[in-house]
């Protein structure tokens, strides 16, 4: 019985982690989006790609996860440019358009 508990104990947190993870990503790539949109550029492929995930302590203490999402847009057609969104738990900590030569997002915190 302890064990058949256990297993759908950690079968939930899977399911729940796996939601999250999917409604982060659509905010991440609604604001992507967004900002490309501001900005007078276009986002390509029309997708975020995460690429880094841990736990950090948001407001009041509690623990949340931090998201790294990178994504592609063009300023001219011709070259890739590269931007970052991060969120911490639901809310958005920074969006990053490098509209520069320099090549890319700053790098990870």
């Amino acid at each position: 019985m302890t064990s058949q508990l256990l297993v759908l104990a950690v079968g939930l947190a899977v399911v729940l982690w796996w939601w999250e993870s999917n409604r982060a990503r659509e905010r991440a790539l609604l604001w992507a989006r967004s900002a490309c949109q501001r900005a007078g550029v276009q986002l390509l492929d029309q997708t975020v790609v995460l690429q880094r995930a841990r736990l950090r302590r948001a407001e009041g203490g509690r623990l949340a996860v931090w998201r790294f999402y990178d994504f592609e847009f063009t300023d001219t057609g011709e070259r890739r440019c590269a931007g970052r969104a991060v969120l911490l738990g639901p809310k958005l900590l920074d969006l990053h358009l490098d509209l520069t030569e320099s090549g890319g997002p700053p790098p990870y915190h």
